[in-house]
């Protein structure tokens, strides 16, 4: 069993945290061990190996955690993930910035070029703060949850592997750590070498330790020099305590815009951002999001160098628990919180999409939008004046709101309507016959608007 494992224990609860299903006689209460969900049977069926539990045997585990596992399992084999080395994903975001392997090779050039310097030029002040990376690896490490565990261990277990046999669980446990140790260290002994106004601090070693699960020493160096030059990591550099007054109500405005945050709720949604809004963007959400979620958070900032859309997450993230103690709530977020949840409200081409069709409102659709709900008899012959010029004269597509508006006419009105659409598509086919023959190839290439029949009224 993993030394780092708490006490498993097991709460009553009513209903399956998945399905929901409620727990009788007939419905025994399970435990998925690796995320502490309270579940039925049927959801959890499944069997899988728990890093953080125990190795030697198969436990039972949830839907959503056997679904994240083979996520994990799938990344890893498809990227060709192995820590401190280059992956899939290096490829991936270094085409973001357009680099090839020549400018790679510069980059890799540039990083031995400056450890070299470093290890000589390193000032005693800046040298004595790295040394407060191995207590911040140690505390990282044993604070790993069910998805970043099993990532790290699948991905570093090869740099102990010829310990296994011959020391003990603590032994190689404190190898395990010396070694990241000092891989972080040469990292950020490059960075702070460069730039002697940044402190080491637990944020940036955190970061650092995540970026070589998948990438080697030079690129890290890299992609946080990135982050730095963008400004993504200034919260995350200052090491700030709290947000200030005037960032919680530009967060608390995001939930209410973006997200819909109620009214009734916004008291209770402060306290939240209050709590947690700082800690979540300094980390870039390594402590509160599982791994699928902060690889396609740092795939997208890499991508878009949109770091407001950080802002937009941790409005995202509130699950509006009231009265919850910090553990329970950061482990609700972790476990409830999917890729897709972020990908439906951060995914730019969806976003492009979704403006691109409301520019193609008319507005007449603007109109009948704030109209739809009742159709008062003194203005019902404006609205169908507007329903003939941009439905009849203009023949633009026939909208809802024009087909609510058509449903209250009465069948006079209709038969005026329908008599307007006859004359325009005679008149169409008038126009249409008295083009010039001179002008046939032009005419090819024009698409004659189609005349709107009239049985297409009776939607």
């Amino acid at each position: 069993m993993n030394p780092n494992t708490k006490a498993q224990t097991r709460q009553k609860q009513p209903n399956c945290e998945i399905c929901m299903y409620s727990f009788l006689l007939s419905v025994q209460q399970h435990q998925c061990k690796r995320c502490l969900r309270a579940i039925c049977s049927e959801c959890g069926k499944y069997k899988g190996l728990v890093v953080n539990f125990d190795l030697k045997q198969e436990h039972r585990v949830c839907l959503v955690c056997k679904d994240e596992q083979e996520y994990l399992e799938k990344l890893i084999n498809e990227k060709k993930l192995q820590y401190n080395n280059n992956s899939l994903n290096t490829k991936e975001w270094l085409q973001y910035s357009c680099i090839d392997k020549a400018k790679e090779k510069i980059i890799n050039d540039y990083y031995y070029i400056k450890l070299e310097e470093s290890k000589n030029n390193l000032s005693q002040l800046d040298y004595e703060n790295l040394k407060l990376i191995k207590p911040y690896v140690i505390q990282i490490r044993s604070q790993f949850k069910y998805s970043i565990i099993e990532l790290d261990y699948y991905l570093t277990k090869y740099l102990i592997k010829d310990l296994i046999k011959e020391k003990t669980q603590a032994e190689i446990k404190e190898s395990l750590d010396n070694t990241i140790t000092d891989l972080v260290f040469q990292v950020l002994q490059c960075f702070i070498y460069d730039n002697p106004s940044i402190k080491c601090t637990y944020n940036l070693v955190q970061l650092t330790q995540f970026l070589l699960y998948f990438h080697s020493q030079p690129l890290v160096l890299y992609f946080i020099n990135i982050l730095r030059k963008e400004g993504c990591l200034k919260r995350l550099l200052e090491n700030a305590e709290q947000l200030q007054s005037s960032e919680i109500d530009i967060l608390q405005e995001i939930g209410k815009t973006n997200h819909q945050i109620q009214q009734t709720d916004l008291f209770f949604f402060r306290k939240y951002l209050e709590k947690y809004a700082n800690s979540m963007l300094s980390s870039l959400f390594i402590d509160y999001l599982n791994v699928p979620c902060i690889i396609y958070i740092f795939d997208r900032i890499f991508k878009y160098k949109n770091y407001s859309e950080l802002e937009d997450i941790t409005a995202l993230l509130d699950i509006k628990l009231k009265g919850q103690d910090d553990e329970f709530i950061t482990n609700q977020i972790r476990r409830n919180t999917k890729r897709l949840d972020l990908k439906k409200y951060l995914n730019k081409d969806d976003n492009v999409e979704q403006s691109q069709k409301r520019n193609t409102y008319t507005t007449y659709e603007d109109f009948f939008q704030r109209n739809r709900q009742s159709i008062e008899p003194q203005n019902q012959i404006g609205q169908i004046l507007q329903l003939i010029d941009s439905y009849v004269l203009k023949q633009q597509p026939l909208t809802n709101c024009h087909q609510e508006l058509i449903k209250s006419l009465n069948p006079e009105q209709v038969q005026i309507i329908e008599d307007l659409i006859k004359l325009q598509g005679q008149k169409a086919q008038i126009e249409s016959e008295n083009i010039p023959r001179s002008n046939s190839i032009n005419q090819s290439k024009f698409q004659r608007k189609r005349p709107v029949q009239p049985y297409e009224l009776n939607m």
